[in-house]
């Protein structure tokens, strides 16, 4: 539960920061949003992505998580800052996972965009029929026509998404 209450307090300091200093004055003074080795800028403002499932890595070794979590899904992405998402996965305990969710991410380091991934998901209790709702931290890039997502929940899981641009 503690992890909880951090991620909950770190998501609202990023929310109450970001209103009063933009995360690209900081890291991109020119307004532009770095994307892929050429540092061009976030020139689409919407596109939408044809996500896969995950690969996963599980600290606790014990238990036979599933690490291949093939499903597919969508991703349409506003500007640099704002995504939903939308898809299903077999998850860890083999189970189909459904989801939606709104990505957050208002730091950009050289064209890494980091933020949270706020997603309901099914699939994830004892009788695999409740919902969870989480806050996520997420990382993504983005080349031209190609990207990966980086989820990671310390101390629990790190999984990689990857992501082909349609539109």
């Amino acid at each position: 539960m503690r992890k909880v209450w951090i991620f909950l307090f770190v998501f609202a300091l990023l929310a109450l920061v970001s209103e009063y200093v933009h995360a690209d004055e900081i890291l991109c003074p020119t307004g532009s949003a770095y994307r892929g080795a050429d540092a061009t800028q976030c020139k689409d403002p919407v596109t939408v992505w044809l996500t896969t499932g995950v690969r996963s890595y599980h600290d606790d070794r014990q238990p036979q998580y599933n690490e291949n979590n093939t499903g597919y899904g969508l991703e349409m992405r506003f500007d640099c800052e704002h995504a939903i998402y939308i898809g299903h996965y077999q998850n860890s305990i083999y189970r189909l996972t459904e989801y939606v969710g709104y990505a957050w991410q208002p730091i950009n380091i050289k064209g890494v965009h980091i933020g949270f991934l706020n997603v309901i998901a099914t699939g994830y209790t004892k009788t695999g029929r409740g919902t969870i709702i989480a806050p996520i931290p997420v990382a993504s890039y983005d080349w031209e026509r190609v990207g990966i997502n980086a989820i990671i929940i310390p101390s629990v899981v790190t999984a990689i998404q990857f992501k082909i641009k349609l539109y």
